[in-house]
């Protein structure tokens, strides 16, 4: 728990929106599993790339579970 709030508090500190802003990313502090932390790194990667709304507009409508 104390990893998940000295991240969300890094977050908030150094005033970035995404993860892939973060120098330290990818890092290894999600606690997510193995498949899970892959597609977060995936995603973070091309939300990079695309830009955040371009991302959401491909996206907006594929379901999420």
């Amino acid at each position: 728990m104390e990893k998940n709030v000295n991240t969300n508090l890094r977050i908030i500190v150094r005033g970035i929106a995404f993860c892939y802003q973060c120098d330290e990313f990818p890092c290894n502090k999600t606690n997510f599993v193995t498949g899970l932390y892959k597609g977060w790194v995936m995603i973070n990667e091309k939300i990079k790339k695309i830009g955040a709304e371009t991302f959401y507009e491909k996206t907006r409508t594929r379901p999420r579970y």
